[in-house]
């Protein structure tokens, strides 16, 4: 069983991952689509992009917090969404 300072640690470090991790994103996401990204640049966009995200759902699964991988799972929706090349994406709540 963990102290309460290894505890605390822990979450930190997780929370620092997913921060990070989520700027990452929001980068990729924001070069990809306002400011129109092609070639090289848009591979490792969608690379590092995808690889943030991924990583971000890491860190929300073991801060146990939900609400964080729905945020990052909202993100990616967006990415496709505005994606013009991709295929429509059905909505669940339909």
């Amino acid at each position: 069983m963990k102290t309460l300072l290894e505890l605390e640690r822990y979450e930190r470090r997780w929370k620092r991952v997913f921060a990070v991790s989520a700027l990452v994103l929001i980068a990729c996401i924001v070069d990809l689509f306002p400011m129109r990204a092609s070639g090289a640049e848009r591979v490792g966009c969608y690379s590092f992009g995808t690889l943030a995200a991924l990583i971000a759902l890491l860190a929300a699964r073991r801060l146990g917090d939900p609400e964080r991988a729905e945020a990052v799972i909202n993100g990616e929706w967006l990415n496709a969404a505005e994606h013009v090349d991709l295929p429509s994406l059905t909505d669940a709540d339909d």
